[in-house]
């Protein structure tokens, strides 16, 4: 388990934290993408691997803040659920307040273009929030004007809506030499503005997504920033043996690849989904100039233990079937007969994947989760012994924290869906003991 520090922040409301005015020296914020709960559970993980002391001083649905030692700057390009991070620059009580030097002297260069950002620290009105951008807006234009006075190449890249996305980042070059987007993180009466470090790539999750030589969306596909995600929970090293039972057409192998993992084992029961998954590891290989040793094979995931030895592999990452598309989400008493169904199958499964899980090993599992007007239905594990697998449900969710940020299910499992999604994802982390 993570062990987080002592969080120094005392709590004004139920979900965020009041930032003090006095620790601003090396604290982070972090924007969360649409699935907040599952970006904090990632960003938890991989912060525990590189061994920072760090302290969660501040969330709401939108924003995380961190106080850490100087965070590595491959710690944001590894994951998969946040849009942008950034430096924490100085509080301010009002728009009004604000003083162009404190903007300007971030500033190097013979040219600049600038955006701005707000986002919410906690819960507010959606009108306090317009207003600010609006003055926020108004200072950029006095802003400009005065760093004409020393630079005459400036730009100021504005939005309608409240934040630019990472899209708009990127394509007006604000990550680029001369490029900045500020943010402001607003929190009641204070606010806390910031400078964006870096933002997520979409172009290449996109490109691993829709480049990739076979791209089958009958067969149902895992988005792969949900893969990436899900790769993080484990918290490996990049040398762990790392092995996907069904791996349809490699979107998690291709994550792995695309990370730096050097061992990868891939398996499903349909030949044709293997012989894609070869297909699209071995482009990613070579797109990424990866010496990766992959081994797939055609198997059930029940007999994985005829073909691989016990205790074999240090992670095991995968997403179940979850079945042909439906056109309407299920009834109670649809969902109660898939799910008694599928339940059978994934029982037996995780037996198997658990003896060949070495100790100390995690297994994450997206698997299928099916909302009804009657209610939610996710796997039963009713019968499976976890003392007998040696296998322990992993709650790696920061206590300092509140569970508000998004669906969470049995097993301190997150489910992942749209609000009119058919079937969803429960997502669920073992650990072999």
């Amino acid at each position: 388990m993570i062990k987080e520090q002592n969080n120094t922040a005392m709590k004004k409301k139920q979900d965020h934290t009041t930032l003090s005015a006095d620790k601003l020296k090396k604290q982070y914020f972090f924007i969360l993408g649409r699935e907040a709960h599952l970006a904090v559970a990632e960003l938890i993980v991989m912060l525990g691997k590189t061994n920072l002391s760090y302290n969660i001083l501040a969330n709401g649905r939108e924003v995380l803040i961190i106080e850490a030692e100087e965070l590595p700057k491959e710690l944001f390009a590894e994951l998969g659920g946040m849009i942008k991070y950034g430096e924490c620059l100085f509080n301010e009580p009002a728009i009004e307040n604000l003083k162009a030097e404190k903007f300007i002297s971030n500033i190097v260069g013979e040219k600049m273009m600038f955006g701005f950002s707000v986002y919410a620290l906690g819960e507010m009105p959606l009108g306090v929030l317009k207003s600010i951008k609006s003055k926020f807006d108004r200072f950029a234009m006095f802003l400009k004007k005065e760093i004409k006075q020393t630079i005459s190449r400036v730009r100021y890249v504005s939005t309608n809506d409240l934040a630019l996305s990472s899209v708009a980042v990127l394509t007006n070059k604000l990550m680029r030499e001369g490029g900045h987007e500020f943010v402001a993180l607003v929190e009641g009466g204070n606010i806390i503005f910031g400078r964006t470090l870096a933002v997520q790539d979409f172009s290449e999750f996109r490109h691993r997504d829709f480049g990739r030589p076979v791209r089958d969306p009958k067969r149902g596909t895992l988005p792969p920033k949900l893969a990436r995600v899900i790769l993080n929970l484990v918290g490996a090293s990049k040398d762990t043996v790392v092995l996907d039972p069904f791996c349809g057409d490699g979107t998690v192998l291709t994550e792995a690849i695309a990370l730096g993992y050097k061992k990868l084992i891939g398996s499903d029961i349909d030949l044709g989904a293997v012989a894609n998954t070869e297909r699209n590891t071995e482009w990613c290989k070579k797109v990424y100039n990866q010496n990766t040793e992959v081994r797939l094979f055609a198997a059930d995931a029940r007999r994985l233990g005829d073909m691989l030895p016990p205790q074999s592999v240090g992670a095991i990452v995968a997403e179940g079937d979850l079945g042909s598309p439906l056109r309407a989400r299920l009834t109670r008493s649809e969902a109660e007969r898939a799910i008694e169904s599928i339940s059978v199958l994934y029982r037996e499964t995780i037996k198997v994947l658990a003896s060949l899980l070495e100790r100390g090993g995690r297994m994450v599992l997206a698997l299928p989760h099916y909302p009804t007007e009657a209610g939610e239905f996710g796997i039963s594990f009713t019968g499976l012994s976890f003392d007998e697998l040696h296998l322990s449900p992993v709650d790696v969710w920061p206590k300092d924290v509140p569970k508000n940020l998004g669906r969470f299910g049995q097993l301190s499992s997150y489910i992942y869906g749209r609000e009119d999604q058919k079937v969803e994802r429960q997502i669920f982390i073992f650990q072999k003991m």
